[in-house]
């Protein structure tokens, strides 16, 4: 079994052996791996397709003959895991790579928000840049990146709601700064952090969150917080409550 991991930074193991260091140099092959393995519907995926995506710049028939080596390439450096059907789909062998992604969104399809938490170490292929990849492939990887992002943060908001709902305010707190950590711009996530804060009655707290979520959106996007934000700081300000986050 394979163990790839690319939530944050690229790691590829195998669990009988060291790590597999070549291949994590070959940003188009770790990318055409990825794809075949974390892209909707999962399963197989088309030649042309694929072609498309990595190879934009070739002729078909050098376009062809770079997927044929990548997947050799792929094949000689981690076994027999490629499945093609017929002469236009192309896949993993199921079973034979485990990813981190795909058991992310496994998680979270079960309400094991923790252990999507736990397996969202960062972005999707963070750092990784294929530059004669498509322009196609590269606003796929970014909505990707963003839907893991968002994913990730919504599940410590649900988290934090849980720990509250079990009285256990601490680890409230910690998972809602972890949601806000991971997207500090993102309106929703505030807002569910805020109304924690004041069912907490963590006033204090909730005033430097906003007073921080207001300055990232006005030095990163030149914008002020919506007036639904500033009317729920303003109830918090004017509510009671002034215990101190631990």
């Amino acid at each position: 079994m394979i163990q790839y991991r690319v939530l944050g930074s690229t790691e590829l193991v195998r669990r009988t052996s060291d790590d597999v260091p070549r291949l994590l140099e070959r940003p188009k092959r770790l990318a055409l791996l990825t794809y075949l393995l974390v892209a909707r519907p999962r399963g197989f995926h088309r030649r042309d397709h694929l072609l498309a995506l990595f190879w934009p710049e070739l002729r078909d028939a050098r376009a062809r003959h770079g997927l044929r080596q990548a997947l050799y390439e792929l094949r000689r450096e981690l076994g027999p895991m490629i499945a093609v059907r017929g002469a236009h789909d192309v896949g993993v062998v199921p079973g034979t790579v485990w990813c981190d992604a795909v058991a992310f969104d496994e998680a979270i399809a079960e309400c094991d928000l923790a252990r999507a938490v736990q397996l969202y170490r960062g972005d999707l292929l963070g750092g990784l840049s294929v530059r004669s990849a498509s322009v196609e492939f590269q606003d796929w990887l970014d909505r990707e990146r963003s839907g893991y992002r968002d994913q990730a943060a919504r599940a410590a908001c649900g988290l934090a709601e849980r720990a509250a709902a079990d009285g256990n305010p601490s680890s409230a707190v910690r998972w809602a700064r972890r949601a806000a950590g991971l997207t500090p711009l993102d309106e929703a996530v505030l807002s569910r952090s805020l109304m924690l804060y004041r069912h907490l009655g963590y006033r204090a707290a909730a005033e430097s969150l906003y007073r921080e979520y207001a300055r990232r959106l006005h030095a990163d996007l030149a914008l002020v917080p919506s007036t639904k934000v500033e009317s729920l700081i303003r109830t918090i300000r004017n509510s009671g409550g002034t215990a101190r986050v631990r």
